[in-house]
C-alpha cells in the first residue's frame, strides 16, 4: 500500500489544493518522536497483513483447483477470512491517510515506512524525506522527484522558517 505513484508523487498532490503546511528540518525531526512509534506499528501490521493475504491467496487458489461439492464450507471460510483481512487493510490505510490530516506529513509507503514532510527551499516546495530505519530526517527531494531522487541535507538552514508553523504540542494533542 503506497500513497504515491511510481514517480514518487503523492496521489493527493493537486494544484487545486491549498499550499501544504511546511516544516523546517528541526520541526520534522521533533515530530519523529510522535511519528516513529506510530509508523513502526503500522509497518509491522502492514507486513503481517501482506503475509496473511499471500497465504490466503495461495490457499484459495490451491483449494479452487480441485473439484468441490456445490457448497464448500472450507472455501466459504477462506473467503470470509479474506473479507475480514481486507477490512483490516482498509482500516490500516485509513490510519495512514489520517497522518496527513493530523500532522501535515505525506505517507509515501506503509510497507517501507517512508514519510515526506513538505518544506520550502529557496521559495520552492520540496519534501524532507524520512525512512523508518533512519535516525533523523537526513534527505530531501524536489517536489517532482521521489525517493530515488533523495539528496542529503547539507545545510538544514536552507529549509526556511515559515509563518504557518504549529507547535508540536498542538500536533500531539490532535493524535
Amino acid at each position: 500500500m503506497t500513497a504515491s505513484d511510481s514517480s514518487g508523487k503523492s496521489d493527493h498532490d493537486c494544484s487545486c489544493q491549498p499550499a501544504p503546511r511546511t516544516f523546517t528540518v528541526e520541526e520534522a525531526n521533533e515530530l519523529l518522536r510522535v511519528l516513529r512509534p506510530i509508523l513502526s506499528r503500522v509497518v509491522q501490521a502492514a507486513g503481517e497483513l501482506a503475509d496473511r493475504r499471500e497465504r490466503l491467496k495461495k490457499l484459495i487458489a490451491d483449494h479452487a483447483c480441485c473439484s468441490r461439492p456445490r457448497r464448500d464450507p472450507y472455501l466459504e471460510e477462506l473467503l470470509s477470512a479474506r473479507a475480514l483481512l481486507e477490512e483490516e487493510w482498509s482500516e490500516l490505510t485509513k490510519e495512514v491517510i489520517s497522518l496527513r490530516e493530523k500532522f501535515g506529513v505525506i505517507p509515501r509507503s506503509v510497507t517501507l515506512g517512508i514519510i515526506d514532510f513538505p518544506a520550502s527551499r529557496a521559495g520552492q516546495l520540496v519534501y524532507l524525506c524520512w525512512h523508518l530505519d533512519e535516525p533523523a530526517v537526513m534527505f530531501w527531494h524536489p517536489a517532482d522527484a521521489g525517493f530515488r531522487g533523495r539528496i542529503p541535507i547539507k545545510n538544514p538552514a536552507e529549509f526556511s522558517v515559515h509563518t504557518t508553523a504549529r507547535p508540536l504540542a498542538v500536533l500531539q494533542s490532535r493524535s
